[in-house]
Parts: C-alpha cells; sequence; structure tokens
C-alpha cells in the first residue's frame, strides 16, 4: 500500500500498530499532542497504519484514532527478566507494572475523567489474534506475562532488574505505557507485543528488524476479526450517559 494517510478515507484503517522506531517510508501526522510519522501497511485484504513514537505519548493514540483505528497494538523491543525467556522471544503480556514517571498519563487532567478500569490490562481478543505470531527455531512466542514499564529507553541496572524479578517482571521495556492507559480512554482495543532484545541488564544482542515487524503485522492482520466482539469501545460509556463527554469528544482535544 501507499499513499500518505491524510490521502486515504478516515476510517481506512481499523488496525494501528505504534512501533519503537519510525519506518523509511513514513510520513508525517498533525496531532494536537505533535506530529506522529504514519506508514499505511496492508495485506490480505486488511489495511493498517503504522505509527512511529513521539516525544508525547498522547500522540500516536490520538492518531489511531483520528486514522479510523479501533485497535492499538503496541509493539517494542525488551529485557529478559524471566531468566526461562532468552533474546528474539517474543512475549505477549497479559499484566503490567508501570515504573514510568513524568509523562502525560491522561488525555482528562484535572477533569476526574481520566484513569479508568484496567482490568483486564490488554484486550483479550486482541491477544488471542497475536498469538498468531509463527515461532521459529530462533524465536518463540510465550502468551502470558508481566511487562515492566521502564521510565526511560536507558538500559536498567542490576538492582532494578532483580527489584522488578521479586515484584513478578517477567519482561521490562519502554514504550508500552502510558500508551496503554491512555488508549483505553479512547475505546481503543490494545495489546502489546514484546520482542526480546537482551537479558536484563546486559547489552542487546539482537533487535527488532523491519522484517520481524512485517511478520508481526502479517500474522496480526491474518488472524484478528473485522468486528470487534471485545467491551473495549464501551470504556467511556458511563461518561456520555451522564453527559459529561459527547461522541466526538476526543476530537476537541488540546494539551
Amino acid at each position: 500500500m501507499t499513499g500518505h494517510p491524510m490521502e486515504r478515507r478516515m476510517d481506512a484503517f481499523d488496525i494501528a500498530i505504534l512501533m519503537p522506531f519510525a519506518r523509511g517510508s513514513a510520513a508525517p501526522f498533525a496531532t494536537p499532542f505533535g506530529e506522529v510519522s504514519c506508514e499505511p501497511w496492508g495485506t490480505g485484504g486488511r489495511a493498517a497504519v503504522v505509527l512511529g513514537p513521539a516525544p508525547d505519548p498522547r500522540a500516536a493514540p490520538w492518531a489511531a484514532r483520528a486514522l479510523g483505528a479501533t485497535r492499538l497494538v503496541v509493539a517494542g523491543a525488551g529485557a529478559a527478566l524471566n531468566r526461562l525467556l532468552r533474546p528474539c522471544d517474543w512475549v505477549l503480556p497479559d499484566d503490567y507494572v508501570d515504573q514510568t514517571r513524568g509523562l502525560p498519563t491522561t488525555y482528562f487532567a484535572e477533569r476526574g475523567l481520566g484513569y479508568v478500569q484496567q482490568t483486564p490490562p490488554f484486550c483479550p481478543e486482541m491477544r488471542e489474534a497475536l498469538a498468531g505470531i509463527p515461532e521459529s527455531r530462533t524465536s518463540r512466542v510465550f502468551e502470558r506475562g508481566t511487562y515492566v514499564s521502564l521510565p526511560s529507553p536507558r538500559t536498567e541496572t542490576p538492582a532494578e532488574a532483580g527489584w522488578w524479578r521479586r515484584l513478578g517482571g517477567d519482561v521490562a521495556g519502554w514504550g508500552v505505557l502510558p500508551a496503554v492507559t491512555l488508549a483505553h480512554e479512547l475505546e481503543l482495543c490494545v495489546a502489546p507485543v514484546c520482542y526480546l532484545t537482551r537479558e536484563a541488564a546486559g547489552e542487546d544482542e539482537t533487535w527488532l528488524a523491519p522484517s520481524d515487524a512485517d511478520t508481526l503485522l502479517a500474522a496480526l492482520l491474518a488472524t484478528l476479526p473485522v468486528e470487534r466482539h471485545c467491551h473495549c469501545g464501551e470504556t467511556m460509556a458511563g461518561a456520555r450517559a451522564r453527559g459529561l463527554i459527547n461522541a466526538d469528544w476526543w476530537q476537541r482535544m488540546t494539551p
């Protein structure tokens, strides 16, 4: 697929994938929270938009919603805390520990509407579809795990890695939070997938290459149902019923 996302109908994409890097052919997309790089991607009649990282974590989930997506996959590289894991493994977390700080965590600052329910932390339907990632001799797929979200992309210290293991963490990475909590407020289905590049507190042994990302995208589009059958799209229903927000509330956001 080619072309700038802005040249397409707003409902052209039903899936957005937030990657830890901007792909080479991406184009900028303006949001109230800064620009996000966007690249259309599709296979088998399904269309997705790949989003790159932005300084403000509110930008990418908002771009996904503005481009018509109802689902957001947050893909990232991470370190293995669980000693059974190794570089090149895929982990599909089913819970998280948020260690981020100093970043915007809600679209409703000082309004009392944010910080919505986080149980379950991730969309079950999305997680089931992500389990279709093909395994290989070097890349295994683990369908459960606790993700520890780091405050920055720096390498963790041995003391931090030991502490997070005692907290029950299986993988540590950067970029999943607060994107997940923000996506919940936008009523997007959201789930993370983590590609392990190293042992915790160790040096990178591998990296999430474009071919690995394409494998992930193809597996996702091949297995994810077109229609949503979950309750993620009703997260803000109570606020709407009380007249606190309207149907297009997200379009009126300002930083």
